[in-house]
């Protein structure tokens, strides 16, 4: 019994669903109906129950889903933990800054409270502007960002780009470090039939009613998702609550991305379904910071953050890095590059990670338990 295999099992628990644990976990629906096999066998116990609203723990299998949410979250904070090299502040009245586009602050806010909890005394001070913003002070040699620092030093930049804008990278002047890359997803209601889709096209898309925040960079990648294409945008808007009831009330749907999702696996709260010819883009660092600081600090904790505790993430999407946004990332690419969307489920087991990057059905690729299935 892995880690690995209880946070499965936990995601299958949460979501009521094997297809939707799949994809979240980057490994093939027969993958997931395999490993809660196994576990069964190695209890002793019937875990799930199938019902017309999906898949439901039994008793024995609610008393493990306590522990077992116990041992995953202590293990999520031992990465962590990994990934900061049990660092301790110099003074920890000294805050990271950070510069960060409002689209990129939402998608990391999880690793921002990881990092916050892993390091006593730690903190960050974040500062939202637009791409635009960023890059152009950065070209200017970043007098708006150091102004608007408390410390007077560089701020760590966070900024994500798509590798059709060359003018914004041409002013990057070669100093963005790519991190990682995502996928532009459908978002839905759990509860929606959408929500069980392996993937939605872009003509399927344009006629549902869509509903998302207005910023900057999101409202481009969507242009670029639909050029040439009239879709139904009924809410698009600064205004999150207006949004939000869009798609409570109203059936709308949204978007998200790839490693938001990766990153906010256990929550039920939104179904990501991937796109078909989707938008793909880059998420890295810009620029240089104090060697030896706080924002220093942070930027190592973020890529061994990303190597360690985002391992299944980074083996299925790798450092897939256009030449165009500038130096190669840090990490070395783990498999080729997706050609759009693959199938919700992910690679197949026997082509996937290696244990320690991700999960493997541990009972192999035997037939999935009709049971078990969506």
């Amino acid at each position: 019994m892995r880690v690995e295999q209880l946070e499965i099992f936990l995601t299958v628990a949460d979501h009521g669903s094997i297809s939707r644990a799949a994809q979240q976990h980057f490994i093939s629906q027969q993958g997931v109906s395999s490993i809660i096999k196994s576990l069964e066998r190695d209890l002793g116990t019937k875990l799930f129950l199938r019902s017309a609203s999906g898949l439901h723990l039994t008793d024995k299998g609610a008393l493990l889903a306590k522990y077992a949410a116990a041992v995953v979250a202590d293990h999520r904070r031992l990465m962590t933990l990994a990934a900061s090299e049990f660092q301790i502040p110099s003074d920890p009245s000294d805050s990271a800054e950070i510069l960060i586009m409002p689209f990129v602050a939402s998608a990391l806010d999880a690793l921002f409270v990881d990092y916050e909890s892993a390091v006593p005394g730690a903190s960050l001070r974040i500062r939202e502007r637009s791409l635009y913003n960023i890059v152009d002070d950065f070209s200017l040699g970043s007098p708006q960002a150091i102004a608007g620092t408390k410390s007077g030093r560089p701020p760590l930049r966070i900024v994500s780009i798509m590798n059709h804008m060359s003018t914004t990278v041409s002013k990057m002047d070669g100093a963005f470090e790519p991190l990682v890359i995502s996928e532009l997803m459908m978002g839905c209601s759990p509860s929606s039939p959408l929500a069980t889709r392996e993937y939605i096209t872009r003509e399927e898309l344009c006629e549902l009613p869509i509903a998302y925040y207005s910023e900057a960079f999101l409202n481009r990648m969507v242009g670029k998702l639909f050029k040439g294409m009239t879709p139904d945008i009924v809410c698009n808007t600064s205004n999150i609550d207006a949004v939000n009831r869009s798609i409570r009330n109203h059936g709308a749907v949204t978007f998200s991305d790839s490693f938001t999702g990766f990153l906010s696996r256990r929550s039920a709260m939104m179904a990501l379904v991937p796109i078909r010819d989707s938008v793909f883009f880059v998420t890295g660092i810009l620029g240089e910071v104090e060697p030896g600081s706080p924002e220093d600090r942070f930027a190592q904790f973020l890529r061994r953050y990303l190597r360690i505790t985002c391992a299944p993430y980074m083996e299925r999407y790798g450092s897939i890095i256009d030449p165009v946004v500038g130096r190669k990332s840090c990490e070395p690419a783990a498999g080729p590059e997706p050609a759009g969307p693959a199938p919700a489920a992910g690679p197949e087991p026997a082509a996937g990670p290696e244990p320690a990057a991700g999960p493997e059905p541990v009972a192999g690729p035997a037939p999935a338990d009709p049971a078990l299935k969506d």
